[in-house]
């Protein structure tokens, strides 16, 4: 007989290492209400989401845009760069996964680094930067300049 492959949740089966890798990842990060509780295991080093997170190299940033996201969205208070944990990179355009200093708050805000739009009459899902849209559109409009001139 061949040994039975775990489930998850929904009922899906999965590899036991993917098992047992979305298990911890579980068990290290639980969702307590609106902020994040570090659970600290045995094996494993937990640092503050300032250390964690580094954010290097070059984005392109709108800065009149970046500096409206940073304002929480349910106090009102001012954003840190520095309480970013996450970044979500999407072509030239960019995430933030930023809390909240207000210790009364600890909510987690998304800021866009650039200006987004949606595709058609799409409401869900991932909205689309602008500056990547911008970028395709002039390489298409280039390829077709540099075939037409030869």
């Amino acid at each position: 007989m061949t040994a039975m492959r775990p489930r998850d949740k929904k009922g899906c089966f999965r590899r036991l290492k993917e098992y047992k890798r979305r298990e911890m990842s579980a068990i290290n990060c639980k969702v307590v209400g609106k902020g994040f509780e570090e659970v600290e295991l045995d094996t494993e080093v937990h640092c503050e989401p300032q250390s964690c997170l580094e954010l290097r190299g070059r984005r392109i940033v709108e800065l009149d845009v970046l500096a409206k996201e940073l304002e929480c969205k349910s106090c009102g208070a001012s954003l840190q760069l520095l309480n970013c944990f996450r970044e979500t990179v999407s072509g030239l355009g960019s995430f933030l996964y930023i809390t909240c200093s207000n210790s009364d708050c600890g909510e987690i805000n998304v800021c866009h680094t650039n200006k987004v739009h949606r595709s058609s009459d799409k409401r869900r899902g991932r909205p689309i930067f602008d500056v990547n849209t911008k970028l395709a559109a002039g390489k298409f409009n280039f390829r077709v300049a540099t075939r037409s001139n030869s």
